[in-house]
């Protein structure tokens, strides 16, 4: 922490040298990982996993159209900018890195049961790697039990990681914030996200011109 402070009081190549192991010494020690997890070298081995589960009062049909259709993750996912459909099974995601500069990878559906489960994972080459799945368990008429995993290396391994995190991008709160969002859009069919309202009919109305553009581009295939 010194020595990435005293970076801030040198000008040129050493102070910009300072910084850099001053910042990787911080965060191998707040992080606890060995230096090639660290800067992301090792890659198949998620660098860090995020779990939450959460009970909604909406039934499964209803939690399961917003779940289902990865463009409505923006709408109360508030590092995600932008989420488009590729092509079947396949899509695009943008988010909000460190600094507000745009991480970009696309996504691929590993597994898909309906009203059940939904798991997808990055593309080989991706500049993060991420698995995601969540589970829907009906616990009666009106109420959903939601259960979301995520195991990612963020770019430049956990280093960029604590850098991001700095500037507020902790994964965890992020994840319990977002969820938060949802219950709300569900439950109360209304959101805030960045100050913005967002409600649910208008989230429903987007997923079902999302499935007819679906519909349409099978039957040209």
């Amino acid at each position: 922490g010194l020595l990435a402070l005293q970076s801030t009081r040198s000008s040129g190549l050493p102070g910009r040298l300072l910084g850099v192991v001053g910042l990787g010494l911080l965060a191998r020690a707040t992080s606890n990982m060995p230096p090639d997890r660290l800067v992301g070298i090792v890659r198949g081995r998620p660098t860090f996993q995020v779990e939450k589960t959460i009970k909604v009062s909406a039934p499964v049909d209803r939690v399961w159209e917003l779940w289902s259709n990865f463009e409505n993750f923006p709408r109360f996912m508030a590092h995600l900018r932008e989420v488009q459909k590729v092509d079947e099974g396949r899509s695009h995601w943008v988010a909000a890195g460190p600094a507000g500069i745009p991480v970009e990878w696309d996504a691929v559906v590993t597994d898909w049961v309906p009203n059940q489960f939904i798991g997808w994972t990055t593309t080989e080459g991706s500049p993060v790697e991420m698995t995601g799945q969540v589970r829907l368990r009906p616990t009666s008429e009106n109420e959903t039990e939601i259960d979301v995993q995520l195991a990612y290396n963020p770019p430049a391994g956990a280093a960029g990681h604590a850098v991001a995190s700095i500037l507020g991008a902790d994964p965890k709160r992020a994840m319990d914030e977002d969820l938060v969002r949802l219950k709300s859009l569900l439950e109360n069919e209304k959101t805030s996200k960045a100050g913005d309202t967002v409600r649910l009919e208008e989230v429903v109305a987007t997923s079902k011109s999302g499935r007819s553009r679906k519909g349409t581009t099978r039957d040209k295939s």
